[in-house]
Order: structure tokens, then sequence, then C-alpha cells
């Protein structure tokens, strides 16, 4: 690991409770967050205000992520802001709509760099478990070849500014929707990409560490076409604390699989 691991958006931590109308500069940070995951226009302009507009979008935020919907800026919320997550867009967001399987269910991958955080080539063990776990469950199957066979999806560790998406200070890692639905640059091969700078990897729970399995489950998702869920103990909820194992496919996850499939 380069770097110090740190709590997932600090400075969201450091803002005040925020009721709406009220004006607070470092209100600011939270209108950010909820853009970055898609709740609020691109185009819309932090002012640290609780508006009619940013309050509908916590509404929005605390309905995705099964907290008591108050519309303000809460501790709940805050709690659930400031817990590590992924890089992709919440559904209930204004600015995401997507229904985009792969046209094709057998798809290929490669690792092209690991970590050492963890011993051996264990992190590459258990990117390849989550594969196997998704295959029993869901349509596509999954294969894997060298780096240089032209792979459906490229897995590595990457340092915190990964040139595709940066995840500093955010995200513990991140990939993309299938062809025709990228969010981040379009063709293959497919990322998925773990943070090696200011995350620590583990296989198994560890305190201050993410599970590699845990995490692989839920990107893998995203590249088969899956959202995010609203079911809190479903694999592809947006969420996953340190030190927590989340290796078994919910009801949830496998019938949004087989529905985007059928």
């Amino acid at each position: 690991m380069n770097g110090t691991p740190g709590e997932a958006f600090f400075g969201i931590a450091l803002v005040d409770t925020v009721r709406n109308g009220e004006k607070i500069p470092a209100f600011k940070r939270v209108e950010s967050f909820l853009q970055l995951f898609g709740y609020l226009r691109q185009d819309h302009t932090c002012r640290g205000v609780l508006t009619d507009e940013v309050s509908s979008a916590l509404g929005r935020y605390q309905q995705q992520h099964a907290i008591r919907i108050t519309y303000e800026f809460d501790e709940a919320t805050r709690a659930q802001m400031t817990t590590a997550r992924c890089a992709m867009p919440d559904p209930l967001g204004i600015e995401w709509d997507k229904n985009c399987p792969w046209d094709r269910t057998d798809l290929t991958y490669a690792f092209d760099s690991g970590t050492s955080d963890t011993p051996g080539d264990s992190e590459f063990v258990a990117v390849r478990s989550a594969f196997e776990t998704w295959e029993i469950h869901t349509p596509p199957s999954f294969y894997e070849v060298h780096p240089t066979d032209s792979p459906d999806i490229m897995v590595g560790w990457r340092p915190t500014r990964d040139p595709d998406y940066d995840m500093t200070g955010k995200t513990v890692a991140h990939a993309d929707f299938p062809p025709d639905c990228e969010l981040l640059d379009p063709g293959l091969p497919q990322p998925l990409h773990f943070d090696n700078g200011e995350q620590f990897w583990a296989i198994g729970a560890q305190p201050g560490a993410h599970d590699v399995e845990s995490v692989a489950l839920h990107e893998i998702g995203h590249i088969i076409g899956l959202e995010h869920s609203t079911e809190p103990n479903a694999v592809m909820f947006s969420t996953l604390s340190s030190n927590t194992l989340r290796r078994k496919l919910t009801q949830d996850d496998i019938t949004g699989a087989e529905d985007l499939y059928s």
C-alpha cells in the first residue's frame, strides 16, 4: 500500500447537520458528493445552502440507502456518506438510468497488476472466486486469459489517482458498465480497479482493511450490468465498511442479474 488509509469522505464528517433553508459554507462538500453520485446535476452550482432541490436530492439518497427520509443533512446521513463505497452512481440519482446487459455471456478477464498487501497471489485467487460466485448463480461465464489476449475485463490494483477514475478519499474500487453504457472510457477492456494507495487490502475480515473478494464481487456486478441495490445486505449495496465480509449473493442480487439477462 502506498499511503495511509483514512476515513472515506473525511470532509463530510466535519460538516454540521443542516436543515432546509440553512446556509453553511462547508455544506458545499455534501452538494459535491450528491453531484458525484448522480443526485444533483453536473451543472448544479454548490452554494452551501440546503435548497428545495438539494433537499429532494438528500431524500433520494436516504431512500437509496435505507435510512430515515428527512430531506435534511442529519447524523444518519452523514454517517452513511462517510462510509467507504463504490465509485459507480446510484440508480435513484437523476443522472443515471441504464439497463444494458452484455450482448454475449462468455466473457474473459485478465490480471495486469496486484497488491503487496496480501501474501503471494492470494488477491488473484480471491478475485477468481468472486467471478466463480457470479457464474454459479447468473448467466455470464468468465474465463481467465493472458493480459495480451484482448480480455473483456482487466483486473488490477491502481494508484489512488487512477487515470480513468480518481479515487482520492472517495472510493475503494471502481469498475464500469457493459459496452454502450460505459461511464468511463468507451471500449474494451472494462476496468476492475482497486485503490492501492489509500486503501489496505486483506483476505478475510481485518480491522482497517477491505476484503478483496467482497469488493470484487460487488464490482463484477457492475461489469455485468447491475446497478446499486437499496437492500443493505445485498452485495450490490453501494457501501462496504472495512473489516466486513460480503461474499454471498442475496436473492436481490441474483434476481437482478436474472432479470437483466432474461
